[in-house]
């Protein structure tokens, strides 16, 4: 077999498995949807303390028929499809999302240089900014030609 056939094979393998354990997942994700459901059913009902109604809802879902387990399973896969199967909600990203793609501009470099050093002088919350943002301010064009570097340097790396 070569490495091709062999990565192709290893490649459905890790998507069977992962769907396997997706699958899994969303009949855990039921479970525990049904048994939260009808713990706090049978305590409002028959006046039970929550560990005994958690362990008769627990011993209630392996008696459960089929249909209502797919309702449970319905609203588990509902629930998984809202949290993007890996718990964060909206849209999935695309791409790597480790890489940076925002621009900085060179007075934002300059405060991040700075702002530790400012903050250890004794300077708080807004006083920081106003603080960084007059050194800005009085520095010469000379001075702030290395953050207009970093800054081009970075905005050329961003586009590649």
């Amino acid at each position: 077999m070569s490495q091709i056939q062999e990565k192709e094979e290893h490649h459905k393998m890790t998507l069977r498995e992962r769907e396997e354990s997706q699958e899994q997942e969303k009949i855990e994700i039921a479970q525990a949807i049904y048994i939260r459901w009808k713990t706090k059913k049978l305590i409002n009902e028959r006046m039970l303390t929550p560990e005994k109604a958690k362990a008769k809802a627990t011993a209630k879902w392996s008696k459960l028929d089929e249909d209502k387990m797919q309702k449970f399973y319905k609203v588990a896969s509902i629930e998984c499809h809202l949290l993007n199967e890996d718990g964060s909600y909206g849209k999935r990203k695309k791409g790597d999302i480790t890489k940076r793609k925002e621009e900085y501009h060179p007075y934002l470099l300059f405060c991040k240089e700075n702002r530790d050093r400012v903050k250890a002088e004794g300077h708080t919350g807004n006083e920081i900014m106003k603080y960084l943002s007059n050194m800005w301010k009085a520095m010469s064009e000379d001075e702030r030609k290395k953050y207009k570097d970093l800054a081009q340097h970075n905005k050329d790396s961003v586009k590649k």
